[in-house]
């Protein structure tokens, strides 16, 4: 079952029993034999034998999800970033055997000091889902029911105000005297198409028709590809930008639009509005309208009810209005 050898002036042990196989390198013969046994022992008693592979630890997960997963997603970048950092903890390189959950609740706890909680389960569940992968697909041993018992803390609500026209035309007048490129611009077609920023940033000169007033596009968060018409504003804000044929229409990364738009929010005051409350401004802007929910949903790309709703805000001070008027006439009628 174990085999060693010489190789680089080290003893290289192998291990293999089944489908099981581990190796490790040491500088004495009696170190590689001892290991040897020990894990020719582990490997009996756990009954390897045609049995799920145990990796060495949780790092060996996310270098192959990293490699075979991770590499094809749209947000790639974004997800390399976060698994270069979880590599570098001692916890996910702890043998799987001796990994506990008070380590992990201690990475959590760390965590939370410096970042959200929102941000803390977008990186744990980044994990949980390399585990599902590793046991679905690969057939590999996990610590996903640990993770799975690890409680988070509920998110921090964002209360989504509206945006009015005065902190619109500041946020504008703030993003034209921006040094990133086309801000302004990009602020302008949020607000008159309800994009999110990932799909503005993706958006080609190509998938543009300023002659039938749309734009395409192409894969959205949910995997379908939609269409939006253009307002005369967002026709007229396309039409005064440099056309690059075939090139994407903005020449910015998410990060600098995350930065440069922190800037412009500090310079205006606006500290709790968020770029993505862009976009539920526009969808409640439509609903003002008088928008049917499938119409809507239509442009917004939403594909139920209750996903919808979460966007629309209506103004108090128009319902009010409503209310008021509406409480006239019956009392004019009685």
């Amino acid at each position: 079952m174990a085999s060693i050898r010489r190789r680089n002036g080290k003893y290289q042990v192998q291990i293999r029993v089944g489908s099981y196989s581990r190796s490790q390198s040491f500088h004495k013969l009696n170190d590689a034999k001892s290991w040897a046994r020990k894990e020719e022992e582990l490997a009996e008693q756990r009954r390897y034998l045609g049995s799920k592979y145990e990796p060495r630890n949780l790092a060996e997960i996310l270098v192959r999800y990293k490699r075979d997963i991770t590499a094809y997603k749209r947000s790639c970048a974004t997800e390399r970033i976060v698994l270069k950092a979880l590599l570098k903890e001692d916890w996910v390189n702890t043998p799987l055997p001796q990994l506990n959950a008070a380590a992990i609740a201690e990475y959590r706890d760390r965590r939370l000091a410096s970042v959200k909680p929102a941000t803390l389960k977008r990186q744990l569940n980044i994990v949980k889902h390399a585990c599902a992968t590793a046991e679905r697909e690969w057939d590999w041993l996990s610590p996903l029911s640990m993770l799975q018992r690890i409680q988070l803390p509920k998110n921090a609500e964002h209360v989504v105000k509206r945006i009015t026209a005065d902190d619109e035309h500041a946020l504008i007048e703030a993003a034209e005297r921006c040094r990133t490129k086309n801000l302004c611009h990009l602020i302008i077609l949020a607000l008159e198409t309800g994009m999110r920023r990932g799909e503005l940033l993706a958006l080609a000169w190509e998938d543009i028709d300023l002659v039938r007033r749309e734009l395409l596009v192409r894969q959205s968060k949910n995997g379908k590809s939609r269409t939006i018409p253009l307002t005369t504003r967002a026709q007229i804000t396309l039409a005064s930008m440099e056309n690059e044929d075939g090139g994407p229409v903005f020449l910015l990364s998410a990060n600098a639009v995350r930065l440069a738009f922190e800037r412009i929010r500090r310079r205006t005051g606006l500290l709790n509005v968020r770029f993505h409350d862009l976009r539920h401004e526009a969808i409640s802007r439509w609903c003002e309208m008088g928008m049917t929910v499938p119409e809507v949903g239509r442009l917004s790309g939403h594909r139920n009810l209750s996903q919808l709703l979460r966007y629309a805000h209506s103004d108090h001070r128009r319902i009010t209005y409503i209310l008021n008027k509406n409480y006239d006439s019956d009392s004019l009628e009685r």
